[in-house]
């Protein structure tokens, strides 16, 4: 099977590897299992969409696509407001329905935050850009998975959001184990995956 993932640096951070952490915890999970990686630190849904043609467009004959897109969207400091957002989804979603079908797309969200160690975003707004992503991706019968919910309500959650940089923000292994299991659970079952 071969999935692309994209979408900003929660998706694109090595962690210390060679390659991006998500990659590497993907494929101990799952050794045949082809991966293309065209995150972008730093982008948001306008980067995205701009660079959607020449950087994962361009990817052909994936089984699976998975966008994780919105932590900056929802950085005060940089902030693109939640119509503007909204709108950037539809467009994006509506570029990807030109190469898959609704099956094929799954859209992560945002991640939770230690509010501790961030100064730009909180838990409160990010979880306004959560919303707003369900709403569009349910609009669209593409996938919904809640990486949010899924580090929020996490037992050690302090432990899991620690990670090299330490800003509250980029988690370190325990967070890519949380959404690696979000991702796994979509592959399994699969056409080529046990």
């Amino acid at each position: 099977m071969k999935i692309q993932l994209t979408g900003d640096s929660i998706i694109a951070r090595h962690e210390g590897l060679v390659e991006p952490m998500i990659n590497c915890l993907l494929k101990n999970k799952f050794p045949d299992l082809i991966i293309y990686n065209t995150a972008v630190a730093g982008n948001n849904t306008c980067d995205l969409l701009r660079r959607l043609d020449s950087d994962v467009l361009s990817v052909r004959n994936v089984d699976k696509i998975f966008v994780l897109i919105g932590i900056n969207d929802a950085a005060r400091n940089k902030q693109v407001s939640l119509d503007r957002y909204t709108q950037n989804l539809e467009k994006i979603i509506n570029q990807l329905l030109k190469r898959y079908c609704q099956r094929q797309i799954y859209f992560m969200t945002p991640p939770a935050v230690d509010e501790r160690k961030q100064r730009y975003r909180d838990n409160q707004l990010i979880a306004m850009y959560v919303n707003k992503l369900e709403w569009v991706v349910k609009q669209n019968h593409c996938h919904f998975l809640n990486l949010f919910e899924a580090l929020s309500h996490h037992p050690n959650f302090s432990k899991i959001m620690q990670g090299s940089l330490n800003d509250g923000l980029h988690f370190g292994e325990g967070g890519y184990q949380v959404l690696a299991k979000l991702i796994s659970q979509c592959l399994v079952g699969s056409k080529g995956i046990n």
